[in-house]
Formats: structure tokens, sequence, C-alpha cells
């Protein structure tokens, strides 16, 4: 851009103001970098975010020049509602049925309308892990809710790229958050039926009870369970603390052959009344609740259970119509001199400053000769 390499590192939002950050290198010929700044411009949106209210810019001073930077214009899909609704819409999602750990293909086909026929791409994609407390920038949490989320991996050449869709059930409501793989044109979202999966009832659970000490192991099924300690702050998805609880975090570590999982249930004690809150292993399809602890004997207790021998099969839906919204329309203005034209007009005031004084000064002389 007339000397410089610009390059468009990312954006924020915050209330209604998204500011973004854009790097600036100027070389010589050579190469090297004469100098490496980064400006801040931002746009305001309007309440109900149907169009921008204000373009705010951004200027880097030197010396002998300032360079002028704003946002000029957004995407379609980022300042009008409907019309990315419309686009929302139109995507051709197709929708996998995979488990945790498990490749699949997701195929793209290109329409070329010169030519009359198409091109398919097959990205290589794999469902990494669920998540039981996920978060998405369009997600607010409120209390009550619940989420359950996914992080996916998808191969383009080179590059690998990590979608983390989720879900958000508040009260009588499921709310869906895809996630939007810009560079690849691809749309990833969870449906329904995850929630099926990662919540199964209690009812078709059978728990064994397994006894150990801080440190032991035990056989489950063709498992290694291992009671590693604990945790006295712990962090869990359906724990929210309030004043007077006892709540203790129970490290476990299970073997699967040469692959180690962890899982962390919470042992309650609120008002007097003790609660078990459970914790998965969702790749080996595991509940494991922490029961109680015998002081005299220093045992723990855990429950464990396992659904079935099958893992879980979620449903995920792919779409690879989705336009790109990564880019903006971005001005920058170099004014050469423009500290001249500041020195000139401060010089100016001087001048005329002193002026006054020197009329005032004047004039009282002239009064006092009188």
């Amino acid at each position: 851009m007339n000397g410089y390499e610009v390059t468009y590192l990312g954006d924020t939002l915050e209330g209604f103001t998204k500011t973004y950050e854009i790097n600036f290198k100027e070389k010589n010929e050579e190469g090297e970098i004469l100098n490496d700044f980064t400006v801040f411009p931002n746009i305001l949106y309007s309440k109900d975010f149907s169009k921008i209210a204000a373009s705010n810019p951004s200027t880097k001073h030197f010396l002998s020049k300032d360079i002028f930077t704003h946002v000029a214009n957004l995407p379609r899909v980022e300042i009008e509602p409907e019309f990315a609704k419309e686009m929302e819409a139109a995507l051709n999602y197709k929708e996998y049925q995979v488990s945790i750990g498990q490749n699949f293909q997701i195929l793209d086909t290109i329409q070329i309308t010169d030519l009359d026929t198409a091109v398919i791409r097959s990205y290589p994609a794999r469902l990494i892990s669920i998540d039981r407390k996920p978060s998405h920038p369009e997600y607010h949490a409120e209390k009550g809710d619940i989420t359950v989320g996914a992080t996916i991996a998808v191969q383009a050449e080179d590059t690998v790229y990590y979608a983390k869709p989720m879900l958000a059930l508040r009260g009588q409501m499921l709310y869906g958050y895809p996630d939007h793989l810009k560079s690849i044109t691809t749309k990833i979202k969870l449906e329904e039926g995850v929630f099926d999966q990662a919540f199964i009832s209690e009812e078709v659970l059978d728990y064994k009870t397994i006894s150990l000490k801080q440190g032991e192991s035990v056989a489950f099924g063709k498992y290694d369970i291992t009671f590693k300690g604990f945790n006295r702050n712990p962090v869990h998805p359906d724990y929210q603390a309030e004043e007077g609880d006892i709540a203790i975090g129970g490290i476990v570590q299970v073997s699967d052959n040469n692959q180690i999982y962890s899982a962390e249930p919470v042992y309650l004690i609120r008002g007097n009344r003790p609660f078990n809150l459970k914790d998965e292993v969702f790749e080996l399809g595991l509940h494991i609740r922490f029961n109680k602890i015998d002081p005299k004997s220093e045992t723990f207790e855990l429950l464990v259970a396992q659904q079935n021998a099958a893992q879980p099969i979620f449903p995920v839906s792919v779409a690879t119509n989705a336009s790109r919204t990564d880019f903006i329309v971005f001005e920058a203005i170099e004014f050469q001199g423009i500290n001249l034209f500041w020195i000139g007009s401060v010089a100016m005031l001087i001048g005329l400053f002193i002026s006054m004084v020197v009329r005032m000064r004047e004039k009282v002389l002239v009064n006092l000769s009188v």
C-alpha cells in the first residue's frame, strides 16, 4: 500500500464499538523495516446494529508527516441484519454423524458456470472433543443456561483450522451458535441431537462403587482408574459457588492403554446437605461421581458408570458455501509536511498574541501620557 506492507490483524467488539487492529511496516529496497506501527480505527454501530453510525479514524504522527487511517466500509452482512439472515437461509448444510476422535471428509462442490462443470474439494476433518462449558463470541451466559460445545479440526492444504460451535438451552428455548471458518468459506454447527448424547439420562446408567485411597489404582473393565488427589477450588460447569459452600474436586485419571484421560467430579456440602456433581470422559463414555469420604480409613468412594460399549455419535452440520466476511475497506492518507502547517499555525497564534500585548501596552502608555 504505497510503500507500506499493511496487515489486518483482527478486531474486537465492545458494546456498539468495533475496533480494528491494522499493522503498517515501511521497508526500504533491501527489505529492512524502517517503521513498524499499529493503528486502531473503529466504527460505531447504531443501537439495532442495522447501520454504521460513525467511523472514527486513527492517526500515526511522525516528525515530517501524519498517516490518517479509517475504515471506509464493511461486508454487507456486517451492517445489514436482514441480508445476513438471507445469506444464512441460503446455506447448504450437510449433516455428518461422528464420534469423538473420528475423521470425516467435508466435500465442497464449486460450480464453474463458464465451463459448465464443477470442482469438488475435500477437507479432512476430525471431532476433537465435546465441551460442557464452551465459549463463543456471540454467546453471553445467563444463570440456568445448559450448554454444550465441540472442537472440530479442519485441514485445508497446509493449515489446520479449529471450529468451536455450541448450543445453549435457556428455559425452553434452544440457541445455536455456529462457527464460521472464513478463510475456507465453511460454517459448522451442532444439531439438537448433540444434547441427547451429551446429557444421557441418569436412569439408564448402572453405577458401580469403587473405594480407594489417594494414589491407588483400580481396574474398571479394561480401564485403570487412579485417584490422584484433591482440588479445593474446583471448577465445574454445573457448580456456582455460594457463601458457606464446602466444595472439593476429586482429581481422577483414567488410563486406556497408552491414552490418559482426566476427570474432576465435585463433592459439595451446602446447608448441611451433601451433593455430588459428576464429570464425564466423553471419549470413553464414562460417568464418574465423587460420592463420599471416610476420614478414618482415608478412603474415597467413587461411583463409575459406562453408558455403552460404543462411543456416542454426535450430529454435526457443515456448509461450505458461506461467504467470506473477514475483510474491510480501509483507507490511509499520508499528509507530508503536515507538521510545518501546524508549526506555522502556532507561530501565527504566537505572533497574534505578541501583537495584542504590544498594542495593549502602547494604549496604556498613551493613556498615561495624557
